[in-house]
């Protein structure tokens, strides 16, 4: 839910973008990266696509073949690369990483023998830290090789006194933090963020259209 929202949330924003030899540049989609848990096991990365044209049937339909393959015995081949990474000295992997993020951000192209494809990082990138127990208030920095506009973190749930209906109640909630590229997003379109967001949330029949 929090992916469509924060989809949605960023093409109102005029956010459907990127940085691109210092301009913004605008893109057909807004992509969003989260991980991939099952039984509170992370399998891997997943990058929805078109994120703020779809709904949650839709997202379902792009999230259901990744899972497949994650759990297919967690890729004996990517194993293998990560395997040999780990050999590599610190240096040389952070070239790798560099140059492969340049190829698939800047020029858009797909390097299959690394398995990232083009914005492998996406627009925004959402980490969840709720299996993280009594991690109430944190968030994610932005990476230079990611490339990403935006770095949004769900944390875990806690609860607190609100206000609801009038009333005072006990009820469980959890904080998104979000840090933002400085260059690119200004306090206005930080606002339409969260109230967008807010929106959605408070209005679930939203996600299915």
């Amino acid at each position: 839910l929090l992916m469509l929202a924060w989809g949605r949330a960023l093409k109102k924003a005029s956010l459907d973008g990127k940085f691109i030899f210092g301009d913004f540049v605008s893109t057909d989609d807004v992509a969003v990266m989260a991980p991939v848990d099952s039984a509170g096991r992370i399998l891997g990365p997943f990058v929805s696509r078109d994120t703020e044209k779809i709904c949650l049937y839709q997202l379902r339909e792009q999230l259901e073949p990744k899972v497949a393959i994650f759990r297919i015995a967690k890729s004996k081949e990517a194993k293998k690369r990560l395997r040999a990474l780990a050999d590599l000295p610190g240096f040389v992997i952070d070239i790798v990483v560099t140059i492969a993020s340049f190829l698939s951000y800047n020029l858009e192209l797909n390097i299959k023998s690394l398995t990232i494809s083009k914005d492998f990082f996406g627009t925004c990138i959402l980490s969840n830290i709720k299996e993280f127990k009594e991690i109430y208030d944190s968030s994610a920095p932005l990476v230079n090789f990611a490339r990403n506009i935006i770095s949004a973190t769900l944390n875990s749930e806690k609860e607190r006194l609100v206000v609801k209906s009038g009333q005072i109640q006990v009820c469980k909630t959890f904080l998104i933090s979000m840090i933002g590229d400085s260059r690119i997003i200004s306090p206005e379109q930080q606002g339409v963020i969260t109230s967008e967001i807010k929106r959605h949330f408070e209005n679930p029949s939203l996600f299915l259209s």
